[in-house]
């Protein structure tokens, strides 16, 4: 389901621009959809009412929706079939100087870091997206943002006869709770016969609603609960009052037409004169309907009962619903409540059930090591600098506690900045403290502070009197003046509350109460010196210093609500934003530094969408200098990995793709610097050069492409810690007139492929069960060489089932400096003599006298593989191992296989292919062998060969088929993307990883156990894995394969990364190859497929030596 228009209605012109930015980046994440008409509607004049400002704000979406389908006029038909989404965010509140909307709630998300705060207006989004909205036909939808509404995951809101009249969302409350607020009374079809503001507990109990058995007590009462729900001809009806007068006065264009502006309440006006019991006299002359439901002055006043008129004439008839939902529950944000009663209500564990989150006490926080904070204490989007103090009970919200600082219990604070903080030791007990972003007319941008102390008993709508001591006069009067005498002079300075926070009182209180709300307490500016927060904090003391009152008294001073009103909103978000991407960049450099399995992509999207890309990458080189210095440089690795996501999240949809070159020789310099282990140096350069390739998508989407390319760099040198287990012994170099032979059989994966890869095999730890195979009883993989008179190398590749052959001859040592290139010709054939040491690029020597100087004349080597390229069977890494034999035995250097196969890693990591240990592993060692390397540094490969009876291994070999599907791939175009994956620790591919470990052991287990159905579940749970590794590794024309052999199949998977190549099949009886021809011969895609008999080798690879002129 998707919106068409999402209008949300603000105070002033500059608090909607502020909502508007957060919107847009809310798009930009996709929280909010991206081709939705998303407006910002202003208030055109203050204290139009909830009903006013829908009317409004739905004047201004039908404008815009209309434009958008090239009308010249408003036309209520662009309603039909139309989803629009309205959020009021009502008055500023005493508790968030963003409003209650933008109150942060204290959730996280199951293991992954969040990328934003998540707010009451977002838990409005989500609650009417995705629950009440989910299976509703098209209409309005009106929300206010006063109140929490959480509702089970599992609900089934019930949309019977939405499509007409209105339905009013309504959740059980308890008679007590419900004298607070407003109450529908139903009849026993739905009908709202009557809405009840604020009533006697007589009249709200004349609401109450039957128990049906599902626990709702029988003092229950249905609550108002800010959710309406117009349909299409409902809407139409709503927005047609804009034409008539004087309903017209509370929309813009009423009040540009120059008629006075009108207050209209949604609920007891519009709604109100809908309901059924409810008389017309009654409604009109104004004892129903004021904007809250009881009798005020403007029941006298003719122009509202004009206004109640048109909307009873209009409205009336339109039939009105109340739909309960009774697992529901009601949380209303009082401006009333003192600041502990808010930070309890934000405690309470159903403000955050919400779909996808988890309740928390620490939410898009970061707390150092050596802090102190109490375990019961609340941190929301907040740092807490080290060594830093927060006692028991206390509530931290968008403030940066730097060091040393100590928070007393019980206090409540919100939006203390780092600068501000660095001027406090300490807050006591019970404070209450609060800092608003201002722009002062002549001042500029400022961060200014009201505090309450006594935060558990004091409310703003409290009488001055009443929350002074009765104390005596303090014995040093004359250097210390009390607070309550400061509050004294206060009393006759405190004007009545303002006219749209006047119901915050009692009726009979509202026009002489001077109450803590408007007493100017908290100073602003001063004509001779600088305001900070301590002129403010003295205030948190029961005497003030005489100085310091003496400052006080000459400063301008602002009330509670002067601060509310005079908030820079612009500055406010933009503060909470940089505030959310410095927790962000603290969390970021821990989980790297301690490469924590936690996904950390979220983490820098906020800094990215929000223009702070530089704060991220700084902090990203400071993680990868600290990694150096740590001694933990594999872990520079991840920390590039997200310096290359960073840049390409800022090279947007415009840029090209992430794959591609990576040797501009801006970078070669910096590149090599890491190559040569200067790392620190490297580090530093390659941020230098950063810094020049950030001006549009091009230049960044090339950066990041140079940054994967210094994280092969690292993995590169983790992975040449093998050399620690490449050991080989003396023998003699090889004679003129030999060939010196190594022939090696394939290999099939079977479970715990991809955990084998680098850096996933030291960090995760890798398993794979594999099996050494002949196809067609021959072993298609193979090198061999042969000193020969002429000091070059030539390199010659063989296809045998053509009887033909290619040859490279090379004379020059600068031939070979393009190994690293895996699409150079030869590139595998140059490492490995590279390798080998049989050519030395650093050497002095020319080639050919390297080449005399070993074997006095040049060597010829073939190479040969009978096997198509990309076919998932290791070719390359066996080919390496077959090749790295014979030159280290041509070269006088016994190497055993276990040498071998550590040796062909650094190969692969020479050549930058990158891939794991498992082809060569199998492709060398017969037999079936379970192979793993541990969770550490230096690697290190491990085997275990598993026995299995002559019987079963009869029984497996005759039901195993090996089709080469006609589709060839490239393993690295896949392993980029997993490598993404698996640094950003992203939370399916962490448990996925594991869960390949853990298959490779149980598929071992059933080889031994003889379970060759339990060996089929493991190739199939293993083929699952490996999609879900790497999307898309299951090509159409494969995916019709299987799915025609599955019903006579034990375990299928497409054999190494997927993609393609060659589908290994465990048959539940023996078949012929006919038999599977027969079975996939119509099927498109697979014209060119072929099947293969396979048999288990024992032997593995075949070292021979036989005359030049056999």
């Amino acid at each position: 389901m998707s919106w068409d228009a999402i209008a949300v209605t603000c105070k002033t012109t500059d608090h909607a621009d502020a909502v508007r930015k957060e919107l847009v980046l809310r798009q930009k994440r996709g929280w909010l959809p991206r081709d939705v008409v998303l407006l910002c509607v202003e208030d055109p004049q203050e204290g139009l009412g909830s009903g006013g400002a829908t009317l409004n704000a739905l004047l201004v979406v039908a404008e815009h929706l209309s434009a958008k389908n090239e009308l010249t006029v408003v036309s209520t038909d662009i309603l039909e079939n139309t989803r629009i989404l309205i959020i009021h965010l009502g008055r500023y509140f005493f508790h968030d100087p963003c409003g209650r909307a933008f109150v942060s709630l204290p959730v996280s998300r199951s293991n992954e870091e969040m990328e934003d705060v998540f707010t009451i207006f977002d838990a409005i989004y989500q609650t009417v997206t995705n629950q009440l909205n989910s299976k509703s036909p098209p209409g309005l939808w009106v929300c206010s943002s006063d109140m929490i509404l959480t509702l089970p995951s599992d609900i089934d809101v019930s949309h019977e006869d939405f499509s007409s009249g209105i339905h009013c969302i309504s959740v059980p409350a308890t008679v007590e709770y419900a004298k607070r607020h407003g109450v529908y009374k139903i009849d026993e079809k739905g009908s709202v016969v009557d809405i009840i503001y604020q009533g006697t507990e007589e009249n709200v109990r004349s609401c109450l609603i039957e128990s049906q058995g599902d626990g709702i007590a029988g003092d229950m009462v249905s609550l108002v609960s800010g959710f309406v729900f117009f349909s299409t001809s409902a809407a139409v009806k709503l927005l047609s009052l804009h034409n008539n007068a004087p309903v017209n006065a509370c929309t813009y264009m009423g009040i540009d037409s120059g008629v006075d502006p009108i207050q209209i309440s949604l609920y007891f006006d519009i709604l109100l004169s809908m309901a059924s019991g409810v008389g017309e006299d009654e409604f009109v002359c104004g004892k129903r309907g004021s904007s809250y439901g009881h009798d005020s002055s403007l029941k006298h006043d003719k122009n509202m009962e004009l206004v109640r008129s048109t909307l009873w004439d209009h409205l009336r008839g339109t039939e009105l619903k109340a739909v309960i939902l009774r697992s529901g529950k009601h949380k209303y944000l009082d401006v009333t409540d003192t600041p502990l009663q808010y930070a309890e209500l934000l405690r309470n564990p159903d403000v955050s059930k919400f779909q996808g989150f988890d309740s928390t006490l620490q939410s898009r926080s970061f707390v150092e090591d050596t802090c102190v904070v109490a375990k019961d204490c609340m941190l929301i989007n907040s740092l807490v600098g080290e060594k830093s103090i927060v006692e028991d009970g206390s509530f931290i919200a968008h403030s940066h506690l730097k060091s040393s600082v100590k928070i007393g219990r019980n206090c409540v604070i919100i939006g203390l900045d780092g600068e501000s903080c660095e001027l406090v030791d300490e807050i006591p007990d019970n404070s209450f403290v609060m800092g608003f972003n201002m722009k002062i007319a002549g001042s500029g941008a400022r961060k200014i502070f009201c505090c309450v102390w006594n935060c558990n008993k004091i409310s703003i709508s409290d009488d001055i009197n009443s929350i002074m001591n009765e104390s005596s006069v303090s014995e040093k009067k004359d250097k210390f003046v009390l607070r309550d005498d400061i509050l004294r002079t206060l009393i006759g300075e405190a004007t009545p509350l303002p006219p749209s926070y006047l119901n915050l009182l009692p009726q009979d209180e509202r026009l002489n109460h001077k109450t803590f709300f408007t007493a100017k307490l908290f100073p602003v500016l001063h004509a001779r010196d600088t305001i900070d927060i301590q002129d403010t904090l003295c205030l948190l003391r029961e005497s003030v210093k005489l100085k310091q009152y003496q400052k006080w008294k000459s400063s301008w001073r602002f009330s509670i609500y002067d601060l509310l009103e005079q908030t820079d909103h612009n500055a406010e978000f933009t503060y909470r934003r940089e505030l959310s991407v410095k927790v962000s960049c603290a969390k970021l450099k821990q989980n790297l530094i301690h490469n924590k399995e936690t996904h950390i992509h979220s983490l820098y999207v906020l800094g990215v969408n929000s223009g702070m890309h530089q704060m991220l990458l700084a902090v990203l080189d400071e993680a990868a200098l600290e990694c150096v210095s740590l001694e933990k440089p594999h872990l520079c690795a991840r920390v590039f990995s997200c310096i290359a996501e960073v840049l390409a999240l800022m090279a947007g949809e415009h840029a090209g793709l992430r794959s591609g070159p990576a040797a501009n020789k801006d970078w070669k310099k910096a590149l090599l610097l890491l190559e040569k282990n200067q790392l620190k140096d490297g580090i530093l350069a390659l941020a230098e050069i950063r810094s020049h390739w950030l001006h549009n998508p091009d230049l960044l989407i090339r950066a990041a492409r140079h940054y994967e390319r210094a994280e092969h760099i690292f993995i590169k040198h983790a992975c040449t810690t093998v050399v620690k287990f490449i050991r080989t012994l003396p023998g003699n170099v090889l004679k003129k007139g030999l060939w010196l032979s190594c022939e090696c059989p394939t290999r099939i994966d079977l479970s715990g492929g991809w955990s084998d890869t680098p850096p996933i095999c030291y960090e995760n730890g890798g398993s794979v069960v594999n099996v050494a195979l002949l196809l067609e009883n021959e072993r298609p993989v193979g090198a061999r060489v042969k000193v020969i008179k002429e000091p070059m190398i030539s390199m010659t590749t063989v296809i045998k089932k053509d009887k033909v052959s290619f040859s490279n001859p090379y004379y020059d040592i600068e031939k070979f400096r393009d190994y690293c290139r895996p699409q150079a010709q030869d590139a595998l054939l140059k490492a490995c003599f590279v390798f080998a040491g049989i050519v030395s690029l650093d050497s002095k020597l020319s080639l050919e006298e390297q080449l005399l100087e070993r074997y006095g004349g040049g060597l010829e080597i073939q190479t040969w593989s009978d096997l198509p390229r990309g076919s998932g069977l290791g070719t390359s890494s066996i080919l390496a191992g077959a090749i790295i034999t014979v030159l280290l035995y041509s070269g006088g250097h016994v190497a055993d296989l276990d040498c071998v196969m550590h040796a062909v890693l650094m190969v692969e990591q020479l050549m930058t292919t990158g891939g794991g240990w498992q082809d060569q592993v199998g492709g060398m060692v017969g037999g079936i062998k379970r192979c793993f390397s541990e969770n550490e540094l230096p690697l290190k490969i491990g085997m275990k060969p598993i026995a299995v009876g002559k019987d079963f291994l009869g029984k497996f070999e005759e039901r195993l088929k090996l089709i080469y599907t006609g589709k060839t791939r490239l393993a690295r175009n896949m392993l980029q993307d997993v490598l993404r994956n698996w640094y950003t620790k992203t939370p399916k591919i962490i448990k996925n990883c594991k869960n390949l470990v853990n298959n490779a052991l149980n598929c071992e287990e059933s080889f031994l156990k003889g379970d060759i159905g339990a060996v089929g579940e493991c190739i199939n749970e293993y083929w699952k894995q490996k999609k879900i590794m790497a999307p898309g590794c299951e090509p159409a024309s494969c995916t019709e394969i299987m799915k025609v052999l599955q019903p006579y199949s034990l375990g299928q998977t497409l054999a190494g990364a997927g993609g393609g190549g060659f589908l290994c099949v465990l048959l539940k009886e023996p078949q012929t190859k006919e038999f599977i021809y027969d079975l996939v011969k119509n099927i498109k895609g697979a014209e060119d497929l072929t099947v293969y008999n396979a048999t288990v080798d024992m032997t593995g690879a075949l070292i021979s030596t036989t005359s030049v002129d056999d």
